[in-house]
């Protein structure tokens, strides 16, 4: 079917069976354009903008209904008997190492943690902080509960493996979406692996340490939408389409080859320096003259 498009639509492109060929686009501004459309194309565009519109539906929160700013479900420290957000039902433990569990409670308030056999029982200390450390465990892919008590309160974590955990770092070659690359579409739609969970930590702010991270709805002004960050996932086509396409791709080849569950933590950045990495009280032991004037700036 060959359509002459009005003069109005200049899009200076010939479409022909699928593949577009650039023409250069008239200076006039009456010009006309030709353009060959095909079943083929019209059929393409169609799947394309029912996609579009389920991946749409399917998201969890829409830009409309939050406010074009953070939005924080979780917050990094809360009231009461809390635990770190970086543990959280459906993670994934290191094994072969002492597992320590950390977070908050009432000063002097007893907390006690069970685990795969284990019990063991802390004093938050005046800040609130408590911590405990459990005995190294053998990986397990079987999904295990861990229950945190205080002295009125209690958390119970649900679907935690044991394996390899994996720490993901660096600018936006790192952080760069596996749905953006040469064929990540063919990777999204055959990422099913239940055993390889994915958390992608929120921005920090400031140059101090901090004690956690909320779980959120975080804005982007480069994107102009939410992402979900904070949170534990199992690997999902829908998961995997906002993953670090190299975080991916390296979890994945790690998971089929050690037969182990596999955890990454995603903390990648773009445009960050590497003094972003490195610990604040180095950056000032440091003698030179270009650390010296960025720390000025945070100072």
């Amino acid at each position: 079917m060959n359509v002459l498009l009005p003069r109005l639509l200049r899009t200076g492109l010939e479409i022909n069976d699928g593949f577009r060929s650039a023409k250069a686009a008239s200076l006039c501004p009456f010009a006309e354009r030709k353009t060959t459309i095909t079943g083929r194309t019209i059929l393409t565009t169609f799947f394309l903008a029912v996609f579009a519109c389920l991946y749409a539906m399917a998201s969890p929160v829409s830009a409309q209904q939050l406010p074009r700013e953070n939005v924080i479900d979780v917050p990094a420290m809360g009231h009461g008997l809390c635990v770190s957000n970086v543990f959280q039902s459906g993670m994934v433990l290191q094994r072969e190492k002492p597992i320590r569990i950390w977070g908050w409670a009432a000063p002097s308030e007893q907390v006690t943690v069970e685990f795969a056999g284990q019990q063991l029982s802390t004093i938050a200390e005046a800040d609130r902080r408590w911590t405990v450390t459990l005995t190294a465990l053998p990986a397990n892919d079987v999904p295990q509960q861990m229950s945190i008590r205080g002295a009125d309160a209690s958390l119970q974590l649900d679907n935690i493996l044991i394996g390899d955990v994996w720490l993901l770092g660096g600018q936006s070659n790192m952080e760069f979406e596996l749905a953006k690359v040469e064929n990540g579409n063919l990777e999204i739609v055959s990422a099913n692996y239940p055993q390889m969970r994915i958390l992608t930590v929120p921005y920090g702010q400031g140059p101090e340490l901090q004690s956690g991270f909320a779980r959120l709805h975080e804005w982007s002004d480069w994107f102009g939408r939410h992402f979900r960050k904070g949170e534990w996932n199992a690997c999902t086509p829908e998961i995997a389409r906002e993953l670090s396409a190299i975080g991916y791709v390296f979890a994945r080849r790690i998971h089929m080859a050690s037969k182990v569950p596999i955890g990454v933590i995603d903390v990648s950045r773009g445009g960050t320096t590497v003094e972003t990495w490195t610990p604040l009280p180095v950056l000032r032991a440091m003698d030179s003259e270009p650390t010296r004037a960025r720390l000025a700036k945070f100072d």
